[in-house]
């Protein structure tokens, strides 16, 4: 289903919940602005959602 077409999603954290939660919404069709303290984690988000058709940026931040 493409629920989320459209629409921006901004997902704080890149592993675990974060990163399901950023998969489903990008799998709707949401472009997704991530961010995340795990530059490792960030750079797997990134390679894996760039091929998603709306588009992700994943930012290097503390959002502590």
């Amino acid at each position: 289903m493409k629920d989320f077409v459209g629409k921006v999603a901004l997902v704080t954290g890149t592993t675990g919940i974060g990163l399901a939660t950023a998969r489903r919404l990008a799998a709707g069709g949401a472009a997704i602005i991530a961010c995340g303290i795990d530059r490792s984690a960030n750079a797997a988000m990134r390679a894996e959602l760039e091929s998603s058709e709306a588009g992700a940026l994943v930012v290097d931040t503390d959002v502590s």
